[in-house]
């Protein structure tokens, strides 16, 4: 049964579910070619979804009498509505679908005027063409800019579990707290090795105090040789020196 014969059934009221099936059946293949040209843009099996509402639309629009191929007249109905369906659910951020067939002729634009001219369009061109103002043409960019966003939750690569969130920075400086460790772990061993060249037992007394976090007592007693007299430490070896106890 053909397609035409298909459709004078359905619109007559006739069997109109196994009548719709058969005409989808034997369609299917049409229509997954033409979900295949948006592949990049959503599911194949949603846009198919869409192509049979597509083919709903078509059917009920479709008079015989014209002679047109009912596959014909079906084929823009069918785009129209993945176009659509890509459209309203397509992107995070939602743009009107007005402000998208106009970013479309926009682009058509841009690509004609610098296949012409070779060079692109200034704005007074731009708006001369698309007949717009100034402040329209801004506003296209900025929605044009909004459109490239995408989900966070987006797998990067088709093997990957990794998605756009992962790479997005947190509020933490990680890189400038690693490079403020880095920083100080340089620095102390520059001031260590120039406290190594300090005379008699006085590094061995500054590490036990300032690495060791000894209290100036017990840096006396693991060190030997200083005596602790009210807030000072003297060494009995004639090398003298004051540390503030801690």
């Amino acid at each position: 049964m053909t397609n035409e014969q298909l459709v004078t059934l359905i619109k007559n009221k006739m069997d109109v579910a196994d009548n719709m099936l058969k005409l989808w059946q034997q369609n299917i293949k049409f229509i997954g070619k033409i979900a295949g040209s948006y592949r990049g843009y959503e599911d194949i099996e949603d846009l198919k979804q869409q192509g049979y509402i597509g083919l709903c639309d078509a059917v009920e629009g479709y008079r015989a009498e014209e002679g047109i191929p009912f596959i014909n007249y079906a084929s823009f109905w069918i785009r129209q509505s993945m176009t659509r369906y890509i459209e309203n659910c397509g992107g995070v951020v939602r743009i009107p679908v007005h402000e998208r067939q106009r970013q479309r002729k926009y682009k058509k634009l841009l690509h004609d005027f610098e296949a012409r001219t070779g060079r692109k369009p200034t704005d007074w061109e731009i708006c001369r063409s698309m007949q717009i103002s100034s402040k329209v043409l801004e506003e296209m960019r900025n929605n044009a800019g909004m459109e490239q966003i995408g989900s966070l939750d987006n797998v990067i690569g088709e093997d990957s579990d990794t998605t756009i969130g992962d790479l997005v920075p947190g509020d933490a400086d990680v890189e400038g707290t690693v490079l403020d460790h880095i920083e100080q772990e340089e620095l102390s061993n520059v001031l260590w090795s120039v406290v190594d060249t300090l005379p008699g037992n006085q590094p061995q007394v500054l590490r036990c105090m300032y690495q060791e976090g000894k209290t100036l007592k017990a840096t006396g007693e693991a060190v030997g040789g200083i005596t602790c007299k009210g807030d000072k430490a003297e060494s009995v070896q004639g090398t003298a020196q004051a540390f503030p106890e801690q």
